[in-house]
């Protein structure tokens, strides 16, 4: 089996779509971490390269609780469904082609 690395583009829309696809309101980091599948260090460059984009904020939980959920901004779910649009193409455009990518795994 071939492993491929994930692009940034790919690892950006996973984080973003599992923010999207929380069945409560919001998602902890930790949550967003483990979803992600990267290191720490990946992880925090990613987060702030999302928070400085405006795609995702940070809301307290509560006035006492300084714990923090993430949610995507308008520009956040705007970028995430252009971004799943773009996949979606893609697939359709391997399928047309006839182009299998079955059996290929991402790291």
């Amino acid at each position: 089996m071939i492993k491929l690395r994930r692009t940034k583009f790919e690892i950006a829309n996973i984080m973003l779509n599992a923010i999207k696809n929380t069945k409560s309101l919001g998602i902890r980091k930790t949550r967003l971490l483990q979803a992600s599948n990267l290191s720490p260090q990946g992880f925090k460059e990613y987060y702030e390269r999302l928070l400085n984009a405006n795609l995702i904020e940070e809301i307290n939980e509560s006035k006492k609780d300084k714990r923090k959920k993430l949610f995507l901004t308008g520009y956040g779910k705007e970028y995430v469904k252009k971004s799943n649009q773009i996949i979606i193409n893609q697939e359709n455009l391997n399928k047309n082609f006839k182009l299998n990518l079955d059996g290929i795994s991402y790291i």
